[in-house]
């Protein structure tokens, strides 16, 4: 390029701002934007049109989370205690259990129990965690609750019961007997449990 051209970056012959530009200098359109009703274009981008004052009003299941934030929450929530809990196990089996007194021996049998105990209990509990929503979800469907005189903790029990039973399908049938036996215990005593200290923590809040 010779020295008498000016390059693209010296701003020359540009439309918007060189008034002898080829085909004369451009002007940017000026829009009245004062008549525009803001609230016809809402819907065009998913929100609800409406006067000025009108609530906007959030999504809510009165019923609680739904059945895939339910399985996603319980596994969550189970495969963290099942870590923590057989990690913490682990610790302690690995410590008493080490072939030596030296510190690099001893870490390393901490470790290997800890992540040994800790991914089997974390596993197991988020199996179970998955089996007793879909059981829960199936029995809220068929609304047992209701056909028995409207008893609420009747679905807790019989998901606990049916998750265990499925769990230990490969087993005998006693062992499945048992297991399911204990996975309604289980959820039994904990839903007295929760709604127990829900009524306590009620009564202490309306306490003056």
């Amino acid at each position: 390029m010779s020295s008498g051209q000016a390059g693209p970056e010296s701003g020359d012959n540009d439309p918007y701002t060189d008034p002898g530009a080829k085909f004369g200098r451009l002007e940017l359109p000026k829009l009245n934007t004062s008549s525009i009703d803001l609230g016809s274009l809402a819907g065009m981008y998913g929100v609800q049109g409406g006067g000025a004052y009108e609530p906007d009003y959030l999504d809510y299941n009165i019923k609680g989370r739904d059945t895939f934030e339910k399985t996603t929450y319980n596994t969550g929530m189970c495969y963290l205690a099942g870590i923590i809990g057989g990690g913490g196990y682990g610790v302690l089996e690995g410590a008493r259990t080490a072939p030596s007194s030296r510190a690099r021996i001893r870490v390393n049998a901490i470790l290997n129990a800890a992540g040994k105990r800790g991914s089997r209990a974390g596993n197991t509990l988020a199996v179970l965690a998955m089996f007793y929503t879909g059981f829960e979800f199936m029995f809220d469907s068929l609304e047992v609750d209701a056909k028995v005189g409207d008893a609420e903790w009747l679905h807790p029990v019989l998901a606990g019961s049916a998750a265990m039973t499925l769990f230990y399908t490969g087993k005998n049938v006693r062992t499945m007997a048992l297991a399911g036996v204990a996975g309604g215990a289980g959820m039994g005593a904990l839903y007295l449990g929760t709604t127990a200290l829900g009524s306590l923590i009620g009564a202490n809040r309306r306490r003056p």
